[in-house]
């Protein structure tokens, strides 16, 4: 084959790579706009199917995996301690800080060393000690324990934990009194569903007291305005839509519910990868679906949890080759279903679309650059082709912004400010230009470093949460 015949063939396959990732987002839109129509109508009777439940509540263990985190565990664990749920443990683990994370915690909250005789279904890296107290009437564990990652102390949280739902949930997170409750509902409604992961909003512009979201700023800053963006998309479109496509196959690890069973059944977290969220989620898929069991594995809109993401461009860079780095192991171990019908919709779907539109799209992006400059060069540039799929792309980051905005604002009690709308739409019209190629620059980068990151967490900073 030619160079002027490569050129032409990859066009054509720009061209359809294009209308297929536009046509999947307009078809989520779509699904997720009804969903959240559907629910909307259905949280009116909430009260009416909760009234009428035997079953009101499961009891949740809390597990709150840290490194380093003095800063905010106090605070996140005040907001713990005010749910609005009947009944609950947190359990945070400390994973050998270099920090005082341990001690704060032990202090702060008055805490009394214990002794816990529990069953090791996971193995993990030994127990130095165990505290615990009463906070608000909820039990408080605090465990310290040599360092083995955050999947080790989420599988040390799993052996102690005594109930038989688990939240995993990162330090820094802020949950809202009702978020657990929410998060919990399509479990007590479907006893097929087996974890479900909840809505996740940016923190950095918060001010928190005693716990609790008492103010939302104007945000600042090129990362924390663009993560909100992309926050948005995720959460409240694309997350939906794989609930409607049965392929959910991430739970964020910054808040997520799992029935502890299942997940000891597989083996719990691996501590062989830095993306233990998704590689976890896809494993509860694959080996529910190779066993022949009906499961559901949903996101819940409604329950949210505040999170602290990077401000700064080393944070930002490491946060992402993580998560690049997690989502290539993630498919590189479950390979084995990659447009496999064994595997119904999600390897048909699921994993098929996250391996070439997720994992690959930044290699076709920037190849596709290359191949213009030589287009240019041959005199074979398409202006008109390449013209279309630009304003195709400038219409579809923003009809997807806007339409995220358009369903929160709809649908759910968090609405978020009119100044704050005008600045994220006009935003977004530069998002294909200078926030995408960024993370696809930052995504080509790990792959090149894989061998080097694999096994590296590299966490960001955390900032302290402002008081009034």
């Amino acid at each position: 084959m030619s160079i002027s015949e490569f050129v032409l063939l990859f066009n054509d396959v720009i061209f359809i790579y294009t209308l297929i990732i536009l046509t999947f987002f307009c078809m989520s839109i779509i699904t997720a706009s009804i969903y959240l129509s559907k629910h909307k109508r259905e949280e009116k009777e909430l009260g009416t199917y909760f009234d009428g439940m035997p079953e009101r509540y499961i009891p949740v263990s809390i597990l709150v995996p840290s490194y380093n985190e003095e800063q905010v565990i106090v605070e996140s664990i005040l907001s713990l301690m005010k749910l609005d749920y009947e009944e609950y443990e947190v359990i945070v683990i400390n994973d050998g800080s270099a920090d005082n994370t341990f001690q704060v915690v032990v202090d702060y909250f008055k805490l009394q060393p214990k002794k816990i005789h529990f069953n090791e279904s996971l193995k993990t890296q030994p127990i130095k000690k165990i505290y615990e107290g009463y906070v608000n009437n909820h039990h408080l564990l605090v465990v310290d324990k040599e360092n083995g990652g955050k999947s080790d102390a989420l599988n040390t949280g799993i052996n102690i934990s005594k109930y038989p739902l688990f939240i995993a949930m990162d330090a820094d997170c802020i949950i809202k009194p009702d978020a657990v409750h929410h998060l919990v509902f399509p479990m007590l409604m479907d006893k097929r569903t087996i974890a479900v992961g909840g809505n996740i909003k940016i923190s950095n512009n918060l001010t928190i007291e005693n716990g609790e979201v008492v103010e939302q700023r104007m945000p600042k800053g090129f990362f924390v305005i663009y993560q909100i963006i992309e926050y948005m998309r995720v959460f409240m479109i694309s997350r939906i839509a794989w609930n409607q496509y049965k392929s959910n196959l991430i739970i964020s690890g910054a808040f997520g519910l799992f029935r502890k069973d299942k997940v000891i059944e597989v083996g719990g977290y691996r501590t062989d990868t830095v993306g233990e969220d998704m590689e976890l989620v896809v494993r509860l898929n694959l080996y529910q679906i190779e066993n022949k069991r009906e499961y559901r594995i949903q996101n819940q809109v409604d329950a949210y949890c505040f999170t602290q993401v990077p401000n700064k461009f080393k944070d930002f860079k490491n946060q992402r080759i993580r998560w690049h780095i997690g989502l290539m192991q993630s498919i590189y171990f479950h390979r084995k279903s990659i447009f496999n019908v064994k595997y119904h919709r999600v390897g048909l779907i699921g994993i098929t679309y996250y391996t070439f539109f997720e994992m690959l799209s930044a290699v076709i992006e920037i190849f596709g650059y290359f191949v213009i400059l030589i287009a240019i060069v041959l005199g074979l540039f398409n202006i008109k082709m390449y013209m279309f799929l630009l304003l195709a792309v400038i219409v579809y980051s923003f009809s997807v912004t806007i339409s995220a905005i358009t369903l929160e604002q709809y649908s759910l009690e968090n609405k978020t400010s009119f100044g704050l709308i005008v600045k994220l739409t006009f935003l977004s019209l530069f998002e294909p230009f200078i926030y995408r190629q960024l993370c696809n620059f930052i995504r080509i980068y790990a792959m090149f470093r894989y061998k080097f990151y694999k096994n590296k967490w590299n966490k960001g900073k955390r900032i302290q949460y402002e008081s009034k």
